[in-house]
């Protein structure tokens, strides 16, 4: 067990129980008589739901840090993040390094590929220095911090994406990070500020990644807009064959991946596809629903 050193800190740990049918509240009522510990219920599943919870019911300090019950962080953590803050009086939103803790069996070849990395295990890093984050990055989900002033300012979490028990959608973090850096908010990268994100055996595995595939699909037109945006401007019903058109082609693409030989190739293929359908499936739902992330297309990132 890491212990993180938190010397001339008053740190102040959160615990939001989301309806779990586990040991939760057990092991948290434990901590609770050896650290400052608030245990919060939140009987809607839902992650984002509960950190809305957390962020108006909770004690919160200064700094508010965001990580998640499978992260492992190094000892220095909570020392690296309140040195962040105090470096960079003037950013109110920071992230820090996030590496992959693969488990303790067979890890397949395909899982290690460059192209998975980033958004189905979390790996994060931007640079060995202290940065500002460029256009179109954003820090990781299990390990970034903002100042308390940011949530006072009305800045909630978007229920309708993140992780719940059905209709998963991916985005959790990312979309509440986009809306901030949109209201004018500086995104820093403070390195030193390092967790290991403990990757589960079920995420291995072919069936997996691909649902995590799918989720991933289905945010994507949530942050680009009704691709191409020129004609679903200018004529919806050409758009509407287009974006069936596309879908064609990645369900084709989808079902040739089964094809390869390599079990490497024919995964990494499958979750292309896979993410392909699915965006272009969410771009159709979202489109004839007329929902409103499409009307509102200043609401979204450039």
């Amino acid at each position: 067990m890491t212990r993180v050193d938190s010397a001339g800190l008053m740190p102040h740990w959160i615990v939001i129980d989301n309806n779990s049918t586990d040991r939760t509240p057990e092991i948290a009522s434990r901590y609770a008589n050896v650290l400052p510990l608030q245990y919060l219920f939140e009987p809607e599943p839902g992650k984002n739901r509960a950190l809305n919870r957390a962020i108006e019911d909770a004690e919160l300090g200064e700094i508010v840090v965001f990580s998640d019950d499978d992260v492992t962080p190094e000892p220095a953590w909570l020392q690296s993040i309140a040195e962040s803050a105090q470096t960079l009086i003037d950013v109110d939103v920071f992230g820090g390094r996030v590496e992959i803790r693969w488990p303790d069996v067979r890890v397949p070849g395909w899982a290690k590929s460059p192209s998975l990395s980033r958004w189905a295990f979390g790996e994060h890093h931007l640079n060995d220095e202290p940065c500002e984050y460029p256009a179109l990055r954003y820090p990781c989900g299990p390990n970034f911090w903002i100042r308390r002033r940011v949530l006072e300012d009305g800045m909630r979490y978007d229920e309708s994406v993140g992780p719940r028990p059905q209709n998963r959608i991916m985005g959790s973090e990312t979309s509440f990070l986009m809306r901030l850096r949109r209201e004018g908010y500086r995104v820093w990268y403070w390195p030193s500020a390092r967790v290991e994100h403990r990757i589960q055996p079920g995420l291995i595995t072919p069936s997996g990644i691909r649902l995590k595939a799918a989720s991933n699909g289905r945010w994507m037109p949530r942050v680009q807009g009704p691709k191409p945006l020129a004609i679903y401007r200018c004529c919806r019903t050409v758009w509407y064959l287009y974006r069936a058109t596309a879908l064609g082609w990645s369900s084709a693409r989808l079902a040739a991946s089964y094809f390869f030989l390599s079990t490497d190739q024919r995964v990494l293929r499958m979750v292309d596809g896979t993410r392909r359908v699915h965006y272009n499936l969410e771009c159709l739902r979202l489109a004839w629903s007329a929902s409103p992330e499409w009307i509102n297309e200043d609401s979204r990132a450039s």
